[in-house]
């Protein structure tokens, strides 16, 4: 799909080009931009002379990060020092992942089961990290063939005028497409919920490790290879605040390990639980791992073959704590 440039409002957005509006920020050279397509952020002015020289899949994944930050009550501050970090970590991912991220906002903008969630195809497909409208319509029409979610009222696009300069204007809204979530819908959002949990019951450490896997999957480049090091650390550490008690894990020289220090944390956990030779061999698994995420999180030529070691290693420490922790005995 090619997107057109729609000059109907203030200004086009350097993102997406549709119409939107811009207010200066006082003191600095940037601006806040208002989009119904990419929601509200910051950019610097430097940045949205170069934005048009950007890809328009680059733009796109520019785009859903802005808009999922806005969901989240957050906003974006674009320039040119953060550009590839933003797009380093809103990865592509694939068509199912999609979906399930497209049914997971539709479930969460009803308000009630069987309310209708408005859907606009050409403003809304960053939502579900679509590259555009017509990536948006397949993830949309699969939903529908698998009776996940059904479009219950047809929508149409706004009536537009050609002006006396020859520029093509809206002028009104249109009317979005209504969708709703089935049973099913929901029933296959709570069954992949209650998969997710069992992973190991901790959520913190299942979630951060699920983003580690994601992210190696989408790695493309060094840098988003050396964030999954970063997010294996972010695992350990988040291990280690689940089962560390300073109470019954003393450290080695008795002081209290900061909350932070994954691995003095899980060296005292270990010590305690898994008592005799074993604990020795086991802790120092725990700091080579530690050491190899550490390492590919610095390492400015990192690789598929090290990124993927570094999450067996993750996977590994946080399999053997679960171990310790009881979370494998049988039942």
């Amino acid at each position: 799909m090619t997107r057109q440039r729609d000059r109907s409002g203030d200004m086009a957005c350097p993102l997406c080009d549709y119409s939107a509006t811009e207010t200066p920020i006082p003191g600095q050279l940037a601006v806040r931009v208002s989009c119904r397509t990419c929601g509200v952020f910051t950019v610097t002015d430097s940045l949205t002379f170069t934005l048009p020289t950007v890809s328009l899949d680059d733009r796109a994944r520019l785009s859903a990060a802005t808009r999922i930050a806005t969901l989240a009550d957050k906003q974006l501050s674009l320039s040119e020092e953060n550009l590839h970090d933003v797009m380093a970590n809103t990865g592509p991912r694939n068509p199912a992942e999609k979906a399930d991220l497209l049914l997971r906002y539709l479930a969460r903008c009803s308000e009630r089961p069987g309310a209708l969630v408005p859907l606009d195809e050409t403003r809304d497909y960053p939502v579900a990290y679509a590259a555009d409208a017509d990536e948006f319509g397949f993830l949309l029409r699969s939903l529908s063939e698998k009776q996940l979610a059904v479009c219950r009222e047809k929508g149409h696009g706004p009536a537009t005028v050609i002006g006396t300069d020859g520029r093509i204007r809206e002028m009104d809204e249109g009317a979005p497409a209504q969708y709703e979530v089935t049973l099913s819908g929901y029933e296959y959002l709570a069954a992949r919920q209650r998969a997710f949990r069992g992973a190991t019951g901790w959520e913190r450490v299942d979630r951060s490790l699920k983003d580690a896997e994601e992210r190696l999957a989408q790695a493309r480049t060094e840098e988003q290879l050396q964030s999954v090091g970063l997010l294996c650390r972010e695992t350990l550490i988040s291990l280690a605040q689940a089962v560390y008690d300073p109470k019954r894990h003393p450290t080695a020289d008795g002081k209290n390990s900061s909350s932070t220090d994954g691995v003095r944390m899980l060296d005292a956990f270990v010590a305690t639980e898994l008592k005799g030779s074993g604990s020795t061999e086991s802790r120092a698994v725990v700091k080579k791992a530690d050491a190899l995420a550490d390492a590919l999180q610095h390492k400015r030529n990192a690789d598929y073959r090290m990124a993927s070691l570094c999450l067996e290693a993750t996977r590994s420490i946080v399999e053997m704590i679960a171990i310790l922790a009881g979370k494998r005995d049988r039942p």
